[in-house]
């Protein structure tokens, strides 16, 4: 679908409720919109529930598979928001004393379903000494360096099990 007042593409997480709001996901952003205010990728306004739960499938369908040509064969993990809650602060530390940190801060954010370790960049010691820690974790189910607007190379996102 599109979202005309904030010029933007998302896709359709969930139909129009009893209010008739959507729940739509553009990039990383979760978000309710009413059903007003949105238009299919024709330009057309939805009118009535059932052509809004049909253009609703297809915006999502088209969402979907438009996903699956643009990403390799890889997890597709919920969108997690990184907020402090979420988010640990390694830079400067020892490796010994940052898989305890990494150890506390994975069990406060299994409720997220993510967790973004900044280590810096420095020498790659601390990145090494993260990465190999969490290659071992039980409750890792995998990791990456963030993308760069979210700090590149600085930033390792972990999604847990």
């Amino acid at each position: 679908i599109r979202i005309p007042s904030l010029g933007q593409t998302a896709e359709v997480l969930s139909g129009p409720d009893a209010n008739e709001e959507l729940s739509v996901r553009f990039g990383i952003m979760k978000m309710t919109v009413k059903l007003a205010d949105v238009e299919s990728l024709d330009g057309e306004k939805p009118e009535t529930k059932a052509q809004t739960a049909k253009i609703a499938a297809q915006a999502a369908a088209t969402a979907k598979a438009k996903q699956a040509a643009s990403e390799p064969a890889k997890p597709n993990p919920e969108i997690a928001l990184r907020t402090a809650n979420n988010s640990i602060d390694l830079r400067g530390a020892r490796v010994s004393d940052a898989e305890i940190e990494i150890d506390r801060a994975l069990s406060k954010a299994v409720e997220y379903g993510a967790l973004w370790i900044i280590h810096g960049k420095g020498t790659g010691q601390l990145r090494r000494g993260v990465h190999e820690f969490l290659a071992t974790h039980p409750q890792v189910s995998r990791f990456e360096l963030a993308s760069q607007k979210e700090g590149g190379p600085g930033v390792t996102v972990v999604y847990l099990k």
